[in-house]
């Protein structure tokens, strides 16, 4: 016996040649290691006898344990002795430490322990040793250096991941020793254990559950509370009961609403004494119980406690992080039968205050939103008044720091005094109109909740109720009209500011729009929508233009890739899916662009996504699937592509293979740009492989259509003739198929994308805030290049000031200070459609701009219609681009007067000398107004005939180049 501990005891002497060996992997350090744990299974099997040899050896045995803490003190060292005696020397350890009879080597493998914890590396080896857990927690009970020990293991869980999957009776082991008497440090460190073993493994969570651990922790919370707050002991607690709350399967044998009591006595004793942090994860965890354990049951677990009460105290605090603790608790809260109506309104001024705050970070914000979504979900007119409310404080806080377009009006000749910068704060509406829309918005929401008494003469109540239904029902039209109302106000304060975007998707205007939406809608105007398989009777009742505000806000917040997370598993998805369908040319654009986005984000994965701070609220064991899934996706596609190539499908492969190529910027359709023909396969196409896309299925050329003054996206190209043909529809409302280039051209240039955009463009202030052309030219540029406009050839039909507009912006591109993008647009145009185009100028723009002495209020862009030297200089400079590069230009004018208002006669807006440019085609559409114009009422009308002539030309011009470009290629 004496013989194999020297030996092995000779084997640690050889430090400097083994710890060499170890590192370098040397097959001779396998050897002693084996041989080594070989001595160590004999040493083992010899102790565990009762033969008197045995106790002869202790002196060999005392030398063993001794040489193994001499090693352990030197960090190199120990990582050698693990490697060479593995398990079984921790084991030994173990067996020796737990040895009560106080003897050299007793305390020596106590001392040994305490060097290997001390290190993460070693640390991690007797951690994660079979049935360590529980003989370490039964060293801490008995020994006399508890603190230190317990210190050192504390450091080491969390240092140290753990792998060893725990059995049904280690885990009740650990249980076990932290019931009862066990001291504080027995109880800190098994609490560990169990968060660690819950965090690792959503198994373990169900095993802890099992073996009655939620019981176990209900009855520890309660000791601390009675013994004196140990706060170390609390925070293991906390997170081990927000672990098992979020992750366990098994919540339903956890007992988790016994926990909600001593969690809150946890945040008040410690908000109390100022530990912040502990009473905000304290809250968090009370927030995971509530939402485990299901709506409407906090009220019976949480009987008699002042909860609301205690939220209210600790929201006087100026953490942050505070802060955004109570509001989820408050969320989580929020459901009707767990909070009074008072309770309710209280909270939704308190969140929307901190929301609004000009020093809110992006994770309160998100919160909050959450929180607003709880408040607002309940029935009736309470919950719509909470959402009236929340969308009225987002007008307010948006209608700071901007200026309204009027404020930045350029001087009459002045084209270019202004730059882009002028008008990054410009917007669409004064700050006061949005501001005073918010007040409307929440008086009307007010009159919708009004409450009557009811008469006291009987023989009024049947009257009377009749009145009240009429009051009731006139009232929530009205609020619907205030509500469409502050939804258009929102968007123009935020639809060309991406950082703004970015602010509303983090107050949860998702959220926000489905109870505006979905939940209690308004009946006024109600269109349906077509049934859909997956919600076919989500938002029936809803208002269209409801719907298409809603639809073009998701359509603005999705164009950033990091929102696709947030919006991509709603309820939502499938219903832009359906809303694209539709006929309405405005709802099915703003769906289809919403949609692209998500496409797009989800085939550029590159782009980043929000990153919160500490957050238990999104599973870990989420990002290891998500991690796993995108490691293993590369190595079964190429598996693949050897079975496809095994079986011969090499065509296959390559499609596969061509279908990850991503050519050019990701996709992004900017507010104001709408799509003609939105269910088009090309327009996905552009989405997953990117803006400049050539593979199959990609449009060959671009054709965008700009509107003139009065005009719309899709208004202006309505047919001749067609007004209103739906009920209840406003002027500028269009389905598509009254829509000419929505019908006609997918089917005469189906290789071309179409495009329409859209811009403020009223003919005087009174109408309409509008900006100067400047600041259009540059926004309309802006927009173009995102879609991917000038990736390939692109044609530009206009009507009227739009023509302006385009020859405007591609003077601008084709300067010799323009970045490159602006110049590859320039480069691209292939074509010029110019439909009563004031080339030179219109003396009707002359009067307009004049008459602002007299009292009128000219819109800012019609001083820019009038004659004079600025035009002149923009058409001979597209001149010169005609003559030297051959651009195609063709252009119709007017041939009758047009009748602009019952007072003034009839008038030519765009005489034919202004409408002909000087070079190009150009066609006089006799006994044709300047408004009907672009709008030909048949396939054989003149004004679309020459125009599929040119269209048809420039298409085949882009056919045969992309054939010759693949043929080379």
């Amino acid at each position: 016996m004496q013989a194999p501990a020297m030996i092995l005891v000779a084997c640690l002497d050889q430090a400097a040649t083994l710890q060499a060996a170890v590192v370098h992997g040397a097959r001779r350090a396998s050897q002693i290691g084996e041989a080594s744990t070989a001595l160590f299974h004999s040493l083992s099997a010899a102790l565990s006898g009762s033969d008197q040899e045995v106790s002869r050896q202790k002196r060999a045995l005392n030398t063993l344990a001794a040489a193994v803490t001499d090693w352990s003190e030197d960090k190199s060292k120990r990582e050698a002795l693990v490697q060479i005696g593995r398990s079984v020397l921790i084991k030994w350890l173990l067996s020796r430490a737990l040895d009560q009879s106080h003897n050299l080597e007793q305390v020596e493998a106590e001392h040994a322990l305490l060097n290997l914890l001390a290190d993460a590396t070693t640390a991690s080896a007797v951690l994660n040793c079979e049935g360590a857990l529980p003989k370490l927690l039964q060293l801490l009970r008995h020994t006399s250096d508890a603190e230190k020990l317990a210190g050192r293991l504390l450091t080491a869980s969390a240092q140290v991941t753990l792998t060893q999957v725990p059995s049904l009776d280690e885990i009740k082991k650990v249980i076990d020793s932290a019931k009862g008497e066990s001291s504080v440090w027995v109880q800190q460190v098994a609490v560990r254990f169990m968060g660690n073993w819950a965090e690792a493994s959503v198994i373990n969570c169900g095993k802890i559950a099992t073996m009655q651990g939620g019981q176990a922790l209900t009855e520890i919370a309660a000791a601390a509370a009675s013994a004196g707050h140990n706060r170390q002991l609390e925070y293991e607690l906390v997170r081990t009961m927000a672990l098992l709350a979020r992750d366990c399967p098994l919540t339903h044998t956890l007992g988790i609403d016994t926990w909600l009591r001593q969690l809150l006595y946890i945040a008040a004793d410690a908000a109390a004494m100022k530990h912040l942090k502990l009473a905000s994860q304290a809250l968090d965890g009370f927030s995971l119980c509530l939402w485990q354990l299901g709506e409407g049951q906090a009220d019976s677990a949480l009987a008699g406690t002042n909860v609301f009460p205690l939220l209210h105290h600790l929201s006087k605090e100026s953490s942050q992080l505070l802060r955004r603790s109570i509001i989820t608790a408050v969320g989580a809260l929020s459901h009707p039968d767990d909070m009074h109506e008072d309770e309710r309104q209280l909270w939704t001024e308190q969140i929307l205050q901190w929301m609004c705050s000009p020093n809110s970070s992006t994770e309160i914000r998100f919160a909050c939103g959450q929180a607003l979504t709880g408040l607002a979900s309940v029935s009736g007119t309470e919950g719509l008044q909470i959402a009236h409310k929340w969308l009225a404080d987002l007008l307010v806080y948006f209608s700071k720091d901007v200026t309204a377009y009027s404020a930045v009006r350029l001087k009459d000749e002045v084209f270019n005094e202004a730059t882009d910068d002028s008008f990054r704060n410009a917007v669409a509406v004064m700050p006061l109109f949005a501001r005073s829309v918010a007040a409307e918005l929440r008086d009307a929401s007010d009159q919708v909740g009004a409450y009557q008494e009811p008469p006291l003469d009987p023989e009024h109540l049947i009257t009377s109720a009749m009145t009240r239904t009429e009051t009731q029902r006139r009232n929530r039209q009205i609020a619907d009209s205030v509500l469409i109302k502050a939804l258009k106000t929102l968007c123009a304060l935020v639809s060309h500011d991406d950082a703004k975007q970015r602010w509303l998707q983090s107050t949860g205007i998702l959220g926000l729009l489905q109870r505006l939406t979905v939940q209690d809608n308004l009946v006024s105007g109600a269109v349906p929508l077509p049934a859909h398989p997956v919600l076919p009777n989500f938002g029936e009742n809803t208002p269209l233009r409801l719907w298409r505000e809603s639809a073009r806000i998701i359509a603005m917040i999705s164009a950033d890739a990091a929102s696709q997370t947030m919006i991509r598993h709603t309820a939502w998805v499938p219903w832009l899916q359906a809303a694209a369908t539709i006929d309405d040319c405005k709802l099915s654009s703003h769906a289809a662009r919403a949609l692209l986005h998500l496409e797009s984000a989800r085939c550029f994965p590159s782009i980043n996504t929000y990153q919160f701070e500490h957050n238990l609220y999104e599973p870990q064991m989420l990002h290891r699937i998500k991690s796993t899934v995108a490691e293993l996706q590369s190595e079964v596609e190429e598996a693949v592509d050897k079975v496809q190539s095994a079986l011969g499908n090499s065509e296959a492969v390559l499609e596969r293979q061509a279908s990850h190529h991503q050519a050019g910027p990701r996709l992004v359709m900017r507010d104001g740009v709408h799509l003609f023909d939105p269910t088009n396969p090309h327009h996905k196409v552009l989405a997953q492989h990117g803006a400049a896309s050539t593979a199959p299925g990609s449009p060959l050329v671009d054709v965008v259509f700009v509107h003139g003054i009065r005009g719309g996206a899709f208004a202006t190209w309505r047919r001749e003739g067609v007004q209103n043909r739906q009920p209840g529809h406003k002027p500028g409302n269009l389905d598509h198929p009254y829509c000419w280039p929505s019908t006609w051209l997918p089917q005469d240039v189906p290789e071309a994308r179409l495009l329409s955009m859209e811009y403020a463009a009223p003919a005087s202030g009174w109408e309409a805030e509008s900006m100067p052309l400047h600041g259009t030219v540059g926004q309309l540029l802006n927009r173009l290049i995102a879609a991917g406009v000038g990736q390939r050839p692109v044609i530009f039909v206009t009507h009227s000031m739009g023509g302006v507009l385009v020859k405007e912006m591609l003077a601008k591109a084709f300067s010799e200070t323009a970045p490159a993008h602006h110049r590859q647009l320039a480069d691209s145009t292939s074509g010029l459609v110019f439909y009563a185009c004031p080339h030179l100028g219109s003396n009707l723009a002359n009067i307009g701009w004049n008459l602002r002495y007299v009292g009128a209020s000219p819109a800012a862009s019609v001083v820019h219609l009038k004659p004079g030297k600025h035009l002149e200089d923009v058409n001979n400079q597209l001149q010169r681009v005609h003559e030297q590069r051959g651009l195609p230009v063709l252009s119709f004018g007017e041939g009758a007067s047009t009748t602009i208002n019952t007072i003034l006669p009839k008038l030519t807006v765009v005489p034919e000398a202004s409408s002909y440019p000087g070079y190009g085609e150009f066609v006089l559409l006799e006994g044709v107004d300047h408004i009907n114009v672009c709008k030909p009422p048949h396939k054989t009308d003149p004004a679309y005939v020459k125009l599929m002539e040119f269209l048809q030309f420039r298409v085949q011009e882009s056919r045969k180049s992309t054939e010759l470009h693949r043929c080379n290629s």
